[in-house]
């Protein structure tokens, strides 16, 4: 699918159009802004894939939002229609249910900063927990990106979406100009136990940039999991095609048939910014 259209735009937000409030503290040894629930659980995923080969965690910075009442200096909307809080679910889920307009939800108070420096070199995770209610496909001309990195001057993003060329299957997509499209298999298929439908499931990514292998040897990984089951091993030539550019942590769709949702995201990292 590669980046989001060209007539999309990234609006700055204001206090007008999200919610106002802050977060508090995750632990001693961490920096970082979100809750203790879902900021732990996350936390415990990137720090167990993400390990120095002396078995030291790579990651140590963090944000997260459960996009509740009062959360929102950690998240931001963007586009022309509207996104509706969905009152019928407990927490802060947001229903991408305009079909018109490409609608954007990005972690983070704002598109201009970026909170992955160098998505090729250093050590990163990134999640999103979706929910999904109608079986796919997706409509001609829809779509849905769960997770993106978008690099800030827009020249390339590493993408988890769902088209409609790709039925019920979520695709990975290092988008460089061009497409280079992976299958995320049986485990990243609607309706399985990793992606249940009309039942929350969290989509994680993780780039390992020295990944140390059975026979001793390091080498780097992009790994794409399901409910925290991977899925997906990205190495070697493919890794080329990886955005380079410092990256925002974004999610849109255009989909609203779908009835898609979100309700948390998460993103940690190793060096300050």
């Amino acid at each position: 699918m590669g980046n989001r259209p060209s007539n999309f735009g990234v609006p700055t937000m204001g206090p007008e159009n999200r919610s106002q409030g802050g977060g508090g503290g995750f632990a001693a040894n961490l920096t970082g802004i979100g809750g203790y629930g879902w900021a732990n659980e996350r936390m415990t995923m990137a720090r167990s894939l993400l390990q120095s080969v002396s078995g030291q965690p790579l990651v140590n910075r963090f944000l997260d939002t459960d996009l509740d009442d009062g959360d929102g200096a950690r998240y931001s909307i963007a586009g022309a229609g509207t996104l509706q809080r969905d009152g019928s679910l407990s927490g802060g889920w947001y229903s991408f249910n305009d079909d018109a307009n490409v609608m954007s939800i990005y972690l983070g108070d704002n598109q201009s900063g970026a909170l992955i420096a160098h998505p090729s070199v250093e050590a990163w995770y990134a999640a999103v927990r979706l929910k999904i209610v109608n079986a796919p496909p997706v409509a001609a001309g829809k779509f849905i990106v769960p997770l993106q990195l978008w690099s800030t001057d827009g020249s390339a993003s590493i993408n988890i979406e769902l088209i409609p060329a790709d039925g019920s299957e979520f695709h990975l997509n290092l988008y460089d100009g061009s497409d280079h499209r992976f299958g995320c298999g049986s485990l990243g298929t609607l309706g399985t136990y990793t992606c249940p439908l009309d039942a929350a499931f969290v989509i994680g990514v993780a780039f390992h940039p020295n990944k140390l292998q059975t026979d001793g040897t390091t080498r780097p990984e992009l790994i794409v999991q399901f409910n925290d089951t991977t899925a997906l091993t990205i190495t070697d030539a493919n890794l080329a095609f990886m955005a380079t550019y410092p990256a925002l942590v974004d999610t849109f769709a255009k989909a609203a048939a779908i009835d898609y949702r979100i309700d948390s995201k998460f993103a940690a990292w190793g060096a300050d910014r």
